[in-house]
């Protein structure tokens, strides 16, 4: 992993000055398992990525998000 990420052109995404702000606006009283989708939705507006390939179907509820299913 250390190799990847030295890399010039990789970069880990993380929480920036904007995250708490985008994380309140995508619903910032999320409970259970959709905390953990909050938070990805607010990381993704964060760094400007509008697409998930996931199986998961939850995601649909986050405008401006699109779900692309990998199995497809």
């Amino acid at each position: 992993m250390t190799r990847l990420l030295a890399r010039p052109h990789i970069r880990a995404a993380g929480e920036g000055e904007r995250f708490w702000s985008l994380y309140q606006s995508e619903g910032g009283k999320a409970r259970g398992k959709a905390v953990a989708d909050t938070q990805l939705v607010a990381l993704m507006r964060e760094h400007g990525v509008a697409t998930i390939y996931t199986r998961d179907r939850g995601f649909r509820r986050f405008d401006g998000i699109t779900v692309r299913d990998p199995l497809d």
